[in-house]
This record gives structure tokens, sequence and C-alpha cells, in this order.
């Protein structure tokens, strides 16, 4: 009795590691994407709104280009900001658990801030940033192909944008301080500090319900070095047929890792929100750009049928103890 209980948990065993690596859930192997992003709110109305974008990945419709003031130097033209049209094409999945490489990132849309010396009563005040990325399936480990009516993942972020002034004292000669408490002239682009210019512009990046940040300001004033990165996850079973990914054991836990560079990151000035926040410092008298790369990964599942072989092998320790 004792070597034939032996053998029963010995296979019992040998069921289970079957069981469990036979159980490896299909993937998603590579997704269409869309990328869009543009602007809303802008304040006050005189600012100039263009190359409108009607709603699509976006919720709402958007103008690509905000345009304001008059230029105080001709040869720098006027302040804008300006976002690239949507991106789009096909990004493959990054398997769970495995470290990501740049060559794992796709480009989204990049945002360009002319930021120039302008004088005028119509400064741009304030205007909010929205960035949307819209993902469906392309391909899967599945031998059915993708249902042509599967519906897409939408993720979204903010960022709220503050123009500032580059003579805060408010009478139009030089000196101040800047809103974010710096001497006017003395903040990160110090190109011209003999004539008090200097503030810089922000992008705060609005927080998102449970997603922390990732952010690495360099250790100097080298933005190439500055990014933040952040990761939202979604789950298939939003997109499919109720009971699909479980009847054809289909991995349903995916995450969008998203990273931002190009500008220099700072948490001690977040505007309207609370200090610490996460945002980018934008320079005077420069053409400043934001770069937004995603990846998408895999996000590991629990082995079900691997953990009933092991619930099985329970029972055989039960019999035998019963048995003696």
């Amino acid at each position: 009795m004792k070597n034939f209980t032996r053998r029963t948990l010995a296979t019992l065993v040998l069921s289970s590691a079957m069981i469990g690596t036979s159980a490896q859930a299909a993937i998603v192997t590579s997704w269409n994407y869309l990328n869009e992003a543009g602007f809303i709110d802008a304040s006050p109305s005189a600012v100039v709104e263009s190359d409108f974008q009607a709603q699509n990945v976006l919720s709402q419709d958007t103008n690509r280009t905000l345009t304001w003031g008059t230029a105080e130097v001709p040869a720098d033209g006027p302040s804008m900001l300006t976002v690239e049209e949507g991106q789009g094409g096909v990004i493959d999945t990054v398997v769970a658990n495995t470290p990501l490489m740049d060559s794992d990132f796709e480009s989204g849309t990049t945002v360009t801030h002319n930021n120039y010396r302008v004088g005028g009563s119509d400064l741009l005040e304030s205007a909010i940033l929205l960035d949307g990325l819209r993902l469906s399936i392309d391909d899967w480990e599945l031998a059915d192909s993708v249902p042509p009516e599967t519906s897409a993942i939408e993720i979204g972020i903010g960022f709220e944008f503050l123009e500032t002034p580059n003579r805060p004292n408010g009478d139009g000669t030089l000196g101040g301080t800047c809103i974010d408490g710096s001497a006017a002239g003395t903040d990160i682009n110090d190109t011209d500090p003999n004539e008090g210019f200097g503030c810089d512009d922000y992008f705060i990046l609005e927080p998102i319900p449970g997603v922390d940040f990732t952010f690495n300001d360099g250790g100097d004033l080298d933005p190439s070095n500055d990014y933040v990165e952040f990761v939202i996850g979604f789950d298939l079973n939003s997109i499919l047929a109720p009971g699909f990914a479980a009847a054809n054991n289909l991995q349903t836990q995916y995450e969008v890792v998203t990273r931002l560079t190009g500008l220099t990151v700072t948490t001690d000035y977040c505007g309207s929100q609370g200090v610490p926040c996460v945002g980018f410092a934008t320079q005077e008298l420069r053409d400043n750009e934001l770069f937004a790369d995603f990846a998408v990964r895999a996000v590991p599942e629990p082995e079900t049928v691997a953990l009933f072989g092991i619930g099985l092998l329970g029972l055989g320790l039960t019999a035998r103890r019963r048995r003696k």
C-alpha cells in the first residue's frame, strides 16, 4: 500500500508540473495603435487656436496649435505650442517579466513649445494638453483570427500648461521674481541674464488615479538625462466577448509603459496642484520638445491549472494519512 501511495503521489506531482507547463496562456503578440494629442481650454480666449482636430482617440475636439503674443525680437516670432499629427502603426508585446529595452518603445506624438520673448495683452495664461492612446488587437497566439468586431483599449493622460511672464514685476520693466520663486533671468536657460529674461514655463502632469510616476532629473540641467515613466494596466476582457479569454486560455492582463523625455523634470513647482507633483520646465529662448514613447507588456497571471494540480497533490497526502 505504501509503495502504491508513493507511485500515486509521484504521478500527481508529475501531472501537476506538466499541467502547469501546458497551461501557459496565449498572448496578444502585437497591437495596432494610434496616438493623438491636442489642446483644450486655452486662456484667454484671444489666444489663436488652429489645426483643428475632430475627436477620435481623444473624447473631444482639440486644436494642435496655439499661438500668442507679439514678438519683442522679430527674428524669434510669436510663442507657440504645437502637437504633431497622430502617430499610428503596430507594436509588439513584450513578454511578462522581461526588462524593457529602448527598442521595445514606439514613438508617440511630440509637443513643441517655441518659448520666445513676447509682449502684448493676449498672452497665453494656461491650457490643457490631452494625450490619448488607442490599442486594438493585431495578432495573437490563438489559431482563430482576431474578431473584426473587437473594440479597442483607450488610455489618456493630461497636462496643465502654464505660461509665466518674463517680467514678473508687472510694470513692463526688467527684473522681478518668477512664478516658481526664482529671480527672473536665473532659471534653467539663463541665456540673457543682463536683460532679466528666463522664467521657465511648465507642463504639470495631472494625477492619474492609482498610477505612480518614476522620475529622474539626471542630476544636472541637461534635459537629455531627464524622464518620467509610468505604467497603466488594462484587462483584455473589457474588449472581448464574455468568457472568450477564459475559454481559449488567453492572457488578459497587459500594461502600457509610457516614457516622457526631452524637458527638464521638476517636482518643486506644481501650479494649482500640491507639492510634490511631476512636471516639466521648458526653457526660455528655445524650441522645447516633449517626446512620448510607449511600450506594451504582458503582466504575469496566476497559473490556475497548475494550482489545481497542486490541490490534487494535497488530496493524495490526505488519503495517505487516512490509510495509515
